[in-house]
């Protein structure tokens, strides 16, 4: 498959600063990146909402009680 974009002269001007730090081999693989990092970001805030409306229905547990169990499962001392 092929795709053209037209990119505004802002967008065109970020993409170049991003491939002068070499850090990408292609437009593409920059383009790619981008767009994973949107899809991990777009995943975490969904868990987070998930989170939130779990805790408005009355599922959560006190958070001394979770930083305990995170304290337990990790091998840490109660401080």
């Amino acid at each position: 498959n092929h795709m053209t974009l037209n990119l505004s002269p802002q967008a065109i001007e970020l993409l170049n600063r991003h491939m002068a730090t070499g850090r990408y081999a292609s437009e593409e693989e920059l383009i790619v990146s981008g767009l994973r990092t949107l899809t991990d970001r777009d995943e975490a805030l969904a868990g987070i909402q998930r989170g939130i409306e779990s805790m408005e229905r009355g599922e959560g547990v006190p958070l001394e009680q979770a930083f305990e169990e995170i304290r337990r499962r990790n091998g840490l001392a109660a401080q």
